[in-house]
């Protein structure tokens, strides 16, 4: 197994604000543990603070602030980073049609997906059904799993 073992979770959420808050808790506990066993600097707050994001943008544009669709969120944690999938059955757009904000003018929105980009490694989408972000963090020192770290849930 060695340094191909993958750890994944997948979760199922509402399309509602408060299912991204209560993920981002399981995110924040899982984060800070591997920012110490990786030495990643800023490690949780760029996950969290990207995976927020990614969470209010598919509440808010692909299911248009209404309760009525899902949300899957994807956890993988492999030896080299974490990779975080949120996919919707929501409207989809264009990533590559994003431009970059005016910051010196201090927009009031449209700085989501280039925060995103700025805090992750890698951030790529597919539209269609479903669609799905990919935010992928690269951990500074490779992770090592081994069974004594195993916790009972």
């Amino acid at each position: 197994m060695g340094s191909e073992r993958v750890e994944q979770v997948t979760l199922r959420v509402p399309s509602d604000l408060r299912y991204g808050e209560a993920t981002r808790a399981y995110l924040d506990t899982l984060t800070r543990r591997l920012e110490e066993e990786t030495a990643t600097p800023s490690l949780n707050a760029h996950v969290i603070s990207a995976f927020g994001e990614a969470f209010n943008n598919v509440v808010w544009h692909a299911y248009g602030g209404q309760r009525t669709g899902e949300v899957e969120i994807t956890v993988e944690v492999a030896p080299a980073g974490i990779t975080v999938k949120i996919a919707d059955r929501g409207s989809s757009f264009d990533i590559d049609s994003v431009e970059d904000p005016d910051l010196p003018s201090m927009p009031e929105g449209g700085l989501g997906l280039w925060i995103i980009r700025s805090l992750m490694s890698t951030v790529t989408y597919e539209r269609g059904e479903p669609n799905v972000i990919t935010m992928v963090k690269d951990f500074q020192e490779p992770l090592t799993f081994s069974d004594d770290n195993q916790e009972e849930v």
